[in-house]
């Protein structure tokens, strides 16, 4: 739950985010602190809240990070990855501060074989070609 208090010469709202840390943000208008403190509530409720630190980092700075961490694929695997990534991903999204693509904005994206990523705050004009491979399973996997 949400709530506002008076702080130095303005107001601040305090929610505590899904992992329990509590967060603030400040207002010199007691009634921005309110709208601000009742819209984390509602989303945290509809399960679309995004971290405002999140909102910072930039898809090329996550990936690549990511791509460290995958340390129990073959050579061959990681560098695959790396090209898809650098050649087909990054021209799009590498620029894209993470909140727009975080949550319910995720699924929404327009993502098909060989089309575009429409509709992405941030993203360029051209169109992202999305490689995509078959599955052990034999089903279509980005």
């Amino acid at each position: 739950m949400a709530s506002i208090r008076r702080w130095h010469s303005g107001w601040q709202a305090r929610w505590r985010d899904p992992a329990g840390r509590q967060r603030t943000k400040s207002f010199r208008r007691k009634t921005d602190a309110k709208q601000f403190a009742n819209r984390v509530e509602v989303e945290m409720q509809r399960g679309t809240y995004v971290d405002p630190l999140l909102g910072k980092l930039l898809f090329v700075d996550w990936a690549h990070e990511w791509l460290q961490t995958k340390l129990n694929l073959r050579a061959s695997s990681w560098t695959r990855d790396e090209s898809y990534l650098r050649n087909h991903v990054m021209p799009t999204f590498g620029s894209i501060a993470l909140a727009p693509l975080s949550g319910r904005r995720s699924r929404q994206l327009s993502l098909k074989p060989g089309g575009a990523a429409e509709d992405v705050p941030g993203a360029s004009g051209e169109k992202a070609q999305v490689p995509y491979r078959k599955s052990h399973t034999g089903s279509e996997t980005a």
